[in-house]
C-alpha cells in the first residue's frame, strides 16, 4: 500500500550561549510517500529532500508563525538544502524498515541520509485515525555537522525529532 497523505514533518531545537538569539523550527518535507506492506511487515519511506521546507519556528513548546521573516524562512531553506542535506548530491532520504507482529509498535530499520546508511527504530502508534511514526535522528551519526553560527555560540542541536502522521495506514 502506498501513502501520500498524510505530514513529515522534522523539529529542530537550538542551543548555545546566544540560542536565545534563534528559534526552534519546525520544518515539513512536501514529497515524499511511505510503501507499508502489511503481509511481508515491511516499509520503505522516500523523503524528497529538496522539499524540505520551514513551517514556522516554535517559542517556548508553541509554534509561532510571525516570529521569521520570508527572508528568514529563504535563508533556513537554503542553508539547509545545500549545507546541511546537500541536495544536489543526495537527493533522497529513505528508511527501509521491518516489524515484529501484527501491528507495528517498533519499526526497526536503516536510513539513508547524505549519502550514510546507518541502523535506526521508529516508534509507532495510532492517534485520530492516523499512524504516527517517530524517530530521532542524530545528525553526525550520518555525517552531518549540526548548523552552527557565531562561531558556535548559536547552532542546531544534533537531535533532530522526525515525525510521520500517515492517513490511511
Amino acid at each position: 500500500m502506498i501513502i501520500t497523505e498524510g505530514e513529515c514533518r522534522l523539529f529542530t531545537f537550538k542551543e548555545g550561549a546566544l540560542s536565545a538569539l534563534g528559534h526552534d523550527l519546525v520544518l515539513r518535507a512536501a514529497r515524499w510517500s511511505v510503501d507499508l506492506r502489511r503481509e511481508s511487515r515491511t516499509v520503505t519511506a522516500r523523503v524528497e529532500a529538496a522539499s524540505v521546507a520551514v513551517v514556522c519556528a516554535r517559542r517556548h513548546g508553541a509554534d509561532d508563525p510571525d516570529a521569521l521573516s520570508s527572508g528568514d524562512r529563504a535563508k533556513i531553506e537554503r542553508t539547509a538544502r545545500s549545507e546541511v542535506l546537500r541536495t544536489e548530491r543526495f537527493p533522497e532520504v529513505v528508511f527501509e524498515g521491518r516489524w515484529d507482529g501484527d501491528e507495528p509498535s517498533v519499526v526497526g530499520g536503516a536510513l539513508t541520509l547524505c549519502g550514510v546508511t546507518r541502523p535506526i527504530e521508529v516508534q509507532v502508534s495510532r492517534a485520530d485515525g492516523r499512524l504516527v511514526c517517530r524517530a530521532t535522528v542524530h545528525q553526525p551519526s550520518w555525517g552531518i555537522t549540526p548548523y552552527h553560527a557565531m562561531l558556535g555560540a548559536l547552532r542546531v542541536q544534533a537531535d533532530v525529532q522526525v515525525e510521520w502522521s500517515l492517513v490511511g495506514a
